[in-house]
């Protein structure tokens, strides 16, 4: 059964991804697959979405959606979405292993890393 906290919850995530998600597509047309990273207990999700390139010289991306409101291990918002822009090729690996390895740095971040301040 779901709260009205849980519904207020999902409502204002889902209006989050709306605009999120609408300025990616904006600017680089319909993604092709999404995966969504949850952990049991917690409310928070990030979706993780692939927009492959357009053109031959296109950019292949991959971008979060909801990274920005999940909390750190210490309760403090993340407060950042991140992208990352391949070759068209990606680098000679699949779609599913990018998805691994940002899927693999999004947890590590959130679990460990105190700020979201570029190195």
């Amino acid at each position: 059964m779901m709260t009205e906290q849980t519904k207020a919850s999902e409502l204002a995530f889902d209006i989050r991804r709306s605009i999120i998600l609408g300025a990616y597509m904006k600017e680089w047309a319909m993604p092709e697959y999404r995966v969504i990273m949850s952990r049991p207990g917690y409310e928070t999700c990030v979706e993780v979405y692939y927009f492959p390139p357009v053109g031959e010289q296109g950019i292949a991306r991959y971008a979060t959606v909801g990274l920005s409101c999940t909390p750190r291990s210490d309760g403090r918002l993340i407060g950042t979405e991140w992208m990352l822009a391949l070759t068209p090729e990606l680098g000679g690996e699949s779609v599913d292993r990018v998805f691994t390895y940002i899927c693999d740095l999004v947890a590590h971040h959130i679990a460990i890393s105190t700020d979201s301040e570029i190195p």
